[in-house]
């Protein structure tokens, strides 16, 4: 009887496997969608790390920018206080002192129109120039000089068509004997000898 019997089961346990089969079938699909979500999402959250990150450098780096352009700035205004202090110190000293002496320098025809006048103090090596002349054409720039009583032009430095907003102190070797001082035009930046363009000229002892 035994053989019958296990005939009998037979077509049951097929269903069974069969039905195992189908239940695991979901399941392993089930746990495939779950693996792909998974790995959308950590992509995904990768991307937002690195794009944050990226973010975040910017930031700095702007940041960065900002205070060392701020502190560019502020050592600029510290070094230029500074010079203005010992510009204004220089000032005082020249007005004080009674060897002082003042010359006014006269626009020459045929030149850009401007009027200047300055302090000089030959015992401190100083000048103190302020005026006003028409803007200088392009890639040009005033110049004023010294004319010793003997011996070449000395230059005391380039100087602002409008340096009426502001005195240019400027050093030149002490005691040297000056009879005129000449402002002219000059390449760009200036040079060590004056050419023949005399704008302004001021004679020393004529007031």
């Amino acid at each position: 009887m035994q053989p019958e019997n296990n005939n009998e089961n037979a077509p049951q346990n097929m269903n069974d496997s069969h039905q195992t089969q189908t239940t695991a079938a979901p399941q392993r699909r089930g746990k495939k969608r779950w693996g792909l979500r998974f790995s959308f999402a950590f992509a995904a959250l990768a991307v937002l790390l690195a794009l944050a990150c990226v973010w975040l450098w910017k930031q700095n780096s702007y940041h960065k920018y900002q205070v060392d352009h701020l502190i560019t700035h502020l050592q600029a205004a510290q070094t230029a206080l500074r010079h203005r202090d010992t510009d204004l110190r220089a000032i005082t000293k020249v007005i004080s002192a009674p060897d002082t002496v003042q010359v006014t320098l006269i626009h020459q025809q045929g030149t850009p129109p401007g009027e200047a006048r300055l302090m000089y103090n030959a015992r401190m090596g100083i000048v103190v120039y302020s005026g006003e002349i028409a803007p200088a054409p392009e890639k040009k720039s005033y110049q004023l000089w010294l004319v010793p009583s003997s011996g070449a032009p000395v230059s005391a430095g380039v100087v602002k068509a409008n340096q009426d907003a502001g005195a240019k102190v400027a050093h030149v070797p002490q005691n040297l004997s000056a009879k005129a001082f000449v402002v002219t035009l000059e390449p760009e930046g200036g040079q060590s000898q004056p050419n023949e363009a005399k704008v302004l000229v001021g004679a020393v002892g004529t007031p």
